[in-house]
């Protein structure tokens, strides 16, 4: 070996020789030679040279198919290679194979020995040789995927000896390939130079392992002592980030588990994605994002299982390491981020804990920052940018154990904060509970002066429940003989005139059911037993409901009715249908009541909300007699109307209002009228309430997406009808015009077809400024065009035109007129095309006529009906007659547990009086459910007919053991539905529901 080089006291990299001259004369002898560059770029040697990065001195070239050999190479054009501008030449992730190349020239006069050390103990593959003369002189095989046994030096980096006699120059040729980071950090260096290196190396890391290892031991005794588990987190990520730093120098494949190559790649991610995992959970721990900020306990507890998830599948082979290493490592920088980025909010909002957290993760970024910038040549490399990573690390640990006992220093003093407020709060709760015993003693006075008159109300309440409740049977029972055997009158053939008189009695009947209905409301009310239930409804099919009931009244009146709800409404909310839907019928009914022509509207939309809380106003505009101001001071007293006339002429007890208003304050708002005589009223009334449950919204809403960009022309002469309807459909993302003439429609549809921008759909009305709608379509039937864009007649139900005129003028659909959104949604899909589902003219709005069953639908079922009363054994006698349905009487409960115990395979359902002489309804419903239970029989439907319609008796009779409640007097519609939902016709009920 030639004389050894002495580095140590050189303060320069490269001293250039001083003999320029025969630099020049080899640069000429070797210009003919295959160079991978020219002399000039040759890293030149001179006798005192310490040690040298020859990161400059190189170039690089992309190895395409990855399977050139060293031959290969030589023979590659100086073009190609790339030469490289940084001490440290990094190509980042990849897959490829590349060579590296560049000369070295030794400028000296005697011959050196050095060491050229790969720096970057984390790649794969990596073959050194060196060439002379364009021959391969000496070849070396290393990686961190071979046996550690095969390197030529005992190091965690990859050392090749190299041996340069004096004038001599050699090219050396490095071949890598790598599923991580392909960066080269070469240096070369003398024997002295590299013996100093190591020990300072052994040296900083042994200082490095050891004060993590005392953090560790420290940390687990505190745990031991304090039970929390953010110290044990906090040592995971000691140890971590230690097998991390170990596997990335060599540090770990020399000394841990120099016979398992494999462990190289995966040590790398199983270090980053345990510290990522424990310092996310740290994080959480340590700052108590659950208890502080849901959100970011969210964010990092599921970043943090990420990391966990790339470790677990790394461990089990799933995750190709090229993809594993990119995810660990760049989560893993993230990761850091993040959480220093959480200790910066948390230390904004006030969390003192947090600044100490925030020093150490701001310590290591910066270390790691500073780090990359001495690899990348930002920044001079010396002995701090080549350590920073582990001084970085002993920051953060230390600053770390400093927030942990910051910590607990801070918990102690809100322990003792607390401790002391809990003294203070029990002596106050100590003065109280003395002046409480002093007041109790003088309550307990007063409460037994109380107490009797209490006990004297309650029985006077309950004497007037009772009394209300036994005039309300008792009434009820002869109204259903009178009403149910007029409406069985009615269904015969009658003269003109007798059909007549028979509507008077029936229309009385049912005015007189409604005065009886109105006491017993407003003696609930009175009596503070009127309930409320809260429950999920939909609004806009509560109120096309509740406006269609007035479709026949507007139309023999001629009045248009229209409903309307602002798209700012909410739908879906919670509060009590049956309640609102009173309230809404009694002030359409009023509307109706004292309107003539013009029309009703029921508007309805949001005042305003309040967190989670909503305030609606429903509106009921009319165009009738209106009311004076001082008839509106009066309109809401119980048994009072406009004045004495009204009665006269219009009916009614005026309970309606007075109810209405009791009812609309028990829902949360109020009730009032805006009105003048002559001009109309507005009666408004509004409730609070909440939205409805996540999963009724979510299964009643109705899709409006697909509507954007679409195109509709609207033609009627109500401008109050086609207000509603732009509204809503602009609300919808629904381009919409409005004419109210045949001839401004046609002039509009003839110039967008003209223009190229045609309709997507025509709505028409049935009344138009110079015309009808029926006039409209069969002027548009001519043209092709016309003919070729789908249209939609839109009218009340008594304006429905034959189907054969419809199919005559190529109409399909018909939208009934009040309709409610959902409807005209349902009808825009149907007609567009934008669904699968087929919307008919009856889920339009048009709703099916009640009809009796057919004889032969009901003749193989056999009712049993129990009833003591003659004439309501009529009324229900003549209901299944003509329902023809088979049954049988039985007189009391008694005689219908004996027939049903003896016929019970006859009977398909029972209707059960519930006063009966012998045994009641309800009794004998007791009795015939036990004698099924004890013969194992099948549940026979049991539907209760009783005159009692209070709250108390429909929960008696549902506790009996009966299925469902009929009220008298019974009305056919509701007895034919109740047959048809226990008697198994689901298809009939369907089409009678509509």
């Amino acid at each position: 070996m030639d004389e050894e080089i002495d580095l140590l006291g050189s303060k320069h990299l490269i001293r250039f020789s001083l003999k320029p001259l025969l630099y020049l004369v080899f640069a000429l002898l070797l210009a003919g030679a295959r160079l991978a560059w020219a002399a000039p770029e040759a890293l030149v040697l001179t006798s005192d040279i310490n040690h040298v990065s020859v990161g400059k001195h190189m170039a690089y070239w992309r190895d395409g198919n990855g399977q050139s050999h060293i031959r290969d190479v030589l023979t590659v054009a100086d073009d190609q290679w790339v030469p490289s501008t940084n001490n440290v030449p990094t190509l980042g992730f990849t897959g490829d194979r590349y060579w590296f190349r560049f000369a070295i020239h030794n400028g000296s006069n005697r011959g050196v020995s050095l060491l050229l050390s790969s720096n970057y103990a984390s790649i794969d593959f990596l073959n050194y040789y060196v060439v002379q003369n364009g021959k391969v002189i000496d070849k070396f095989e290393t990686g961190d995927q071979l046996p550690y046994a095969s390197r030529r030096i005992d190091n965690r980096n990859f050392i090749m000896p190299l041996n340069i006699a004096a004038g001599e120059i050699q090219q050396i040729y490095m071949e890598v390939q790598t599923q991580g980071i392909v960066q080269l950090p070469v240096i070369l260096r003398s024997l002295e130079d590299y013996n100093r290196y190591e020990q300072r190396f052994l040296m900083s890391q042994g200082g490095y392992y050891g004060i993590a290892l005392i953090m560790v031991l420290y940390n687990l005794i505190v745990f031991a002592a304090v039970r929390d588990s953010t110290y044990l987190l906090f040592v995971l990520s000691i140890g971590a980030y230690a097998i991390y730093q170990a596997s990335i120098s060599g540090f770990a494949f020399q000394y841990l588990w120099p016979q398992f190559p494999e462990m190289n790649q995966k040590g790398v991610i199983f270090g980053m994605s345990l510290y990522g995992f424990a310092g996310c959970f740290f994080a959480v721990s340590f700052l108590r994002l659950k208890q502080f900020h849901g959100a970011f306990y969210r964010f990092y507890s599921g970043l943090g299982l990420l990391f966990l998830a790339l470790f677990l599948l790394t461990l089990l082979n799933l995750l190709p390491y090229n993809f594993a290493v990119r995810a660990t490592v760049g989560g893993g920088v993230f990761g850091a981020v993040a959480v220093f980025a959480i200790g910066v909010v948390m230390l904004v909002r006030g969390h003192k804990v947090a600044r100490f957290f925030v020093l150490a993760y701001g310590s290591v970024l910066a270390l790691i920052v500073i780090d990359a910038m001495g690899k990348t040549g930002v920044i001079p490399s010396s002995v701090f940018t080549e350590y920073s990573p582990q001084v970085g690390s002993i920051a953060q640990v230390l600053f770390l154990s400093f927030a942990l006992a910051d910590r607990i220093n801070i918990d102690r003093d809100a322990g003792a904060r607390a401790q002391q407020s809990l003294y203070e709060n029990e002596k106050r709760v100590q003065e109280e509970q003395a002046r409480y015993l002093r007041l109790q003693l003088k309550l307990q006075e007063e409460e037994l002066k109380a107490s009797q008159k209490i006990v004297q109300a309650k029985a006077e309440s309950k004497a007037k429940s009772d009394f209300l409740a036994t005039m309300s049977h008792e009434i009820r029972t002869p109204m259903n003989g009178v009403l149910g055997m007029t409406e069985l009158l009615q269904s015969t053939d009658l003269k003109p005139e007798q059909k007549q008189y028979l509507d008077v009695i029936a229309g009385s009947g049912k005015a007189l059911l409604n005065i009886i209905n109105d006491i017993l409301d407003y003696s609930k009310i009175e009596a503070g037993k009127m309930e409320v239930e809260t429950v999920n409804l939909d609004l806009d099919k509560l109120m096309i409901d509740s406006v269609s009931v007035f479709s026949m009244v507007a139309q023999n009146k001629n009045i248009e009715l229209l409903l309307t709800i602002s798209p700012s409404t909410p739908y879906f909310i919670q509060s009590d249908p049956t309640r609102l839907r009173q309230i809404v019928l009694n002030l359409m009914d009023n509307a109706f009541k004292f309107t003539d022509t013009g029309s009703v509207m029921l508007s309805v939309h949001l005042m305003e909300q309040q967190g989670d809380q909503y305030h609606i106003r429903f509106e009921v505009r009319d165009s009738g007699i209106g009311v004076d101001a001082d008839q509106k001071q009066k309109l809401f007293s119980a048994f009072s109307q406009a004045d004495s006339s009204t009665t006269r002429q219009f009916g009614g007890t005026g309970l309606g209002l007075s109810i209405s208003k009791r009812l609309a304050e028990l829902l949360g708002g109020n009730i009032g009228v805006e009105s003048a005589p002559g001009r109309g009223a507005i009666f408004w009334f509004s409730i609070r309430c909440g939205l409805a449950d996540h999963e009724f919204i979510q299964q009643q809403t109705f899709n409006t997406t697909a509507f954007s960009g679409k195109q509709i022309l609207v033609v009627d002469g109500s401008l109050e009808l086609t207000h509603i309807m732009h509204r809503q459909m602009n609300h919808w993302g629904i381009a919409c015009e409005v004419e109210d003439s045949i001839d401004g429609a046609l002039a509009n549809f003839e110039q967008r077809n003209h223009i190229g921008q045609p309709y997507d759909l025509v709505i028409i009305g049935s009344q138009l400024a110079d015309g009808t709608g029926i006039e409209l379509a069969q002027k548009m039937a001519l043209t092709e065009q016309a003919i070729a864009c789908p249209r939609i007649l839109m009218g009340n139900l008594g304006a429905m035109p034959e189907p054969s005129l419809l199919e005559a003028l190529s109409i399909n659909r018909y939208l009934r007129v009040p309709f409610s959104a959902r409807m005209l949604n349902e009808m825009l899909h149907a007609e567009l095309k934008l669904t699968q589902k087929a919307t008919s003219i009856e889920q339009s709005g048009v709703q099916p006529t009640l009809q009796a069953k057919p004889n032969s639908a009901f003749s193989d079922y056999t009712v049993l009906v129990a009833e003591d009363n003659v004439v309501n054994r009529m009324v229900v006698q003549g209901l299944l007659t003509r329902f023809g349905l088979n049954f049988e009487m039985a007189e009391d409960g008694q005689q219908a547990v004996e027939l049903y115990q003896q016929y019970h395979q006859r009977y398909a359902l029972i209707l059960m009086d519930c006063e009966m002489p012998h045994l009641d309804g309800y009794d004998a419903a007791k009795q015939i459910r036990a004698y099924e239970q004890t013969h194992g029989l099948p549940r026979m439907p049991i539907l209760a007919l009783t005159a009692h319609v209070v709250k108390e008796h429909q929960e008696k009779v549902m506790a009996s053991g009966m299925d469902y409640y009929i009220a008298k007097p019974v009305e056919a519609k509701v007895l034919q539905t109740a047959l048809m939902m226990y008697l198994g016709h689901e298809a009939e009920l369907t089409q009678l529901r509509g």
